[in-house]
């Protein structure tokens, strides 16, 4: 969650969250070795909603 909330202050432009030393460090940690993935490769772009009632209504 930390990370989390870390990479969202980043994104955001915010600042850094006011952590304590040793869980930023932590959380740098963790983000050197698991990179979070943004949004778009989270849920990429699928089929539009058009497409999807067009094939249902071809069916």
């Amino acid at each position: 969650m930390a990370a989390t909330l870390y990479e969202q202050h980043h994104r955001m432009d915010w600042g850094l969250p006011r952590f304590s030393p040793a869980l930023m460090t932590a959380v740098q940690d963790y983000m050197v070795q698991t990179p979070i993935p943004s949004y778009y490769q989270q849920y990429p772009r699928g089929q539009t909603w058009q497409g999807i009632f067009r094939d249902r209504l071809l069916d």
